[in-house]
């Protein structure tokens, strides 16, 4: 069995995904494996950049289909299936799940989840750039020296994401770069695709606070969440919750929609 296991979902943007591959060639630890989720949506996949890199990383290419309209829990994208479809075809004694668009940082990040975990979900702090910061990643020597990302103009300051990275303190989102043992996956309710299809990564977020559970803090790393390309917007369905019970945050019983 290998130690770990990297689940990674990509959906498009070939370019973000490039970076994000070629940061992980530098990793310091070697029993680990990748699995890559390629979603693929309007006859777009990303097998070329799987190409680019099959002989340079222990990487596994998986495709998934993008049909909200005939909904499968268990051959269909959305948010919340990429993870357990990934860790389902994995055999990783520990787990790290993120995305694409997630450029990691220094070369030792699976050596800081297995030593740092306890008993919690892991979570590294995650920056995020803009579209220009994005694109001036191509003119700045961020593989060798990665602390220079926060080097960009307007990196500290930057409000297009919704905050400042100058006010991102701690790891509160649950899916950019998270770790923790396989034996805990079904324990830590990490998106049971029989009942959690249609979720989105917001309301996973929603359902962990109401269960009281939180990640801690990847000592120490961070990572960056490249800003996606411009691309068409598909009117999907998208529907959020409200968690009245324990049961239902733990996707055991239906909750109720959203309707607001």
């Amino acid at each position: 069995m290998t130690e770990v296991s990297i689940i990674m979902g990509a959906r498009g943007r070939p370019e973000n995904t490039r970076r994000c591959l070629e940061a992980y060639t530098k990793l310091t630890y070697t029993d680990y494996e990748l699995v890559f989720i390629d979603i693929l949506y309007d006859k777009i996949n990303l097998l070329p950049i799987y190409e680019e890199f099959k002989d340079r990383l222990p990487i596994r290419r998986l495709e998934l289909p993008e049909n909200i309209q005939d909904y499968s829990p268990d051959s269909t994208w959305t948010p919340a299936t990429t993870w357990n479809y990934g860790i389902r075809h994995s055999d990783g004694k520990f787990v790290i799940l993120t995305g694409a668009d997630i450029l990691i940082s220094y070369p030792d990040m699976i050596e800081r989840f297995l030593t740092q975990y306890s008993n919690r979900r892991l979570a590294s702090l995650t920056y995020f750039l803009s579209r220009g910061m994005t694109l001036e990643l191509e003119n700045i020597p961020w593989k060798p020296n990665p602390d220079c990302i926060q080097t960009i103009g307007g990196f500290w300051d930057d409000n297009s994401s919704g905050n400042q990275n100058m006010n991102r303190t701690t790891a509160g989102h649950t899916t950019y770069l998270t770790g923790q043992p396989r034996n805990e996956w079904e324990w830590m309710g990490l998106f049971r695709t029989d009942l959690s299809h249609l979720v989105n990564d917001q309301d996973l977020v929603i359902r962990e606070g109401f269960l009281g559970r939180e990640a801690e803090m990847l000592d120490g790393y961070v990572c960056y969440h490249q800003a996606h390309p411009p691309e068409k917007v598909h009117n999907v369905v998208s529907p959020g919750w409200h968690y009245e019970t324990e049961a239902q945050a733990r996707l055991q019983e239906p909750a109720p929609r959203d309707t607001n």
